[in-house]
């Protein structure tokens, strides 16, 4: 059985504008006191025009029990959309959605037990209750007894490095540990109900460095090991490559891709990364003449004191450099570094998502 499956799904937003008439100053007293006893779209009486604005459009994927599915895509793209509509916010207006079975359009209740959202944007636990407090009311939520999970609770808060402020008030967390809250609760509903479908957007935002590295480690090797099925939000590539076994690539509500991180890969035209530090005789970066050259698809410069970082995207490494370097030495330019590397993943996305795949 899979863990989510989305046919067809679609979701539109009605946009209501204001219609300004500079001509009718002498209603503006009017239109205020509608306002404020009626609301913004009263207000306004006739002089409006609703807009329909399609943030999904006929999206279809699935998810498999223990497989990490990546969600990238431009703000506006539609993801918070699909999240909120899979976390139970709201419904989509035609298509069909099923976790493990159950359809959200007919089955909401059976599908709020097996879904656990961590959304770095929505505030989920209440700041006056302590950690311990939190996860009781979140397993509440989910139909789950708190005294049925209570032995396990003080083992994985132990685990995940927060046993020590377990029944202080979330008010003093800071948003890693709040995150850490959410994880707990995560694994004790997968426990309890044997499979679960967690939802993270943008899980890591706010994060230190070290709150970041150990849960970016906890989701990949714990939940993993756990048999987590887990659909990632973020605008971090790099989290993508190192997490997921695959990646939807979603654009103006329409999925341009869903294919694994080596596949996706192969599907953009090759290309190779080189950064060059130098120090040029003359002061100058290097004129844009000096790159138009066969192989060469986008270079950047950026000044850094009296060094100049030169970034390359080429089409191979090795013909670029055979003329590059001595090029840079004949025109007066001190090199300091050089180092190669594949295409960057974010490179990657963004061709994919401008439709520059092969």
């Amino acid at each position: 059985m899979k863990a989510l499956e989305l046919e067809n799904v679609s979701k539109s937003y009605k946009v209501v504008k204001k219609l300004r008439d500079e001509g009718e100053t002498h209603l503006l007293g009017f239109r205020n006191l509608t306002k404020f006893f009626l609301g913004e779209t009263f207000s306004i009486l006739g002089t409006r025009t609703v807009t329909s604005i399609t943030a999904l459009d006929d999206v279809s994927f699935s998810i498999e029990p223990g497989q990490v599915v990546g969600l990238f895509g431009k703000n506006g793209s539609g993801k918070t959309t699909m999240l909120s509509i899979l976390g139970g916010i709201f419904p989509q207006d035609s298509g069909t959605v099923r976790c493990f079975g159950y359809d959200y359009s007919t089955d909401l209740y059976e599908v709020r037990k097996y879904v656990v959202p961590v959304f770095g944007w929505l505030n989920a636990v209440t700041w006056a209750f302590t950690g311990r407090q939190n996860i009781e009311k979140f397993m509440m939520l989910h139909h789950v007894p708190p005294a049925q999970v209570a032995g396990q609770v003080d083992d994985l808060a132990k685990e995940i490095e927060i046993h020590d402020r377990l029944d202080d008030r979330v008010a003093r967390y800071s948003q890693g540990m709040r995150v850490k809250i959410q994880v707990i609760t995560a694994i004790l509903l997968y426990r309890v109900r044997g499979r679960s479908l967690l939802l993270l957007d943008e899980p890591f935002i706010g994060l230190d460095v070290f709150s970041q590295r150990y849960l970016r480690d906890f989701v990949k090797y714990k939940m993993r090991h756990e048999n987590f099925a887990m659909l990632l939000a973020t605008h971090q590539p790099e989290d993508i490559e190192e997490i997921c076994d695959e990646v939807i690539v979603i654009d103006e509500g329409r999925m341009v891709a869903k294919d694994s991180v080596d596949n996706l890969r192969r599907m953009v035209k090759k290309a190779e990364n080189i950064q060059i530090n130098y120090i040029s005789s003359n002061g100058n970066a290097l004129p844009d003449g000096f790159f138009q050259r066969t192989g060469v698809l986008e270079h950047r410069s950026l000044r850094r004191g009296k060094q100049i970082e030169l970034d390359l995207l080429v089409e191979d490494s090795r013909e670029a450099l055979a003329w590059l370097v001595s090029d840079m030495v004949k025109a007066g330019c001190a090199i300091t570094s050089l180092n190669t590397q594949p295409m960057k993943f974010e490179d990657v996305l963004v061709k994919i998502i401008e439709g520059g795949s092969s």
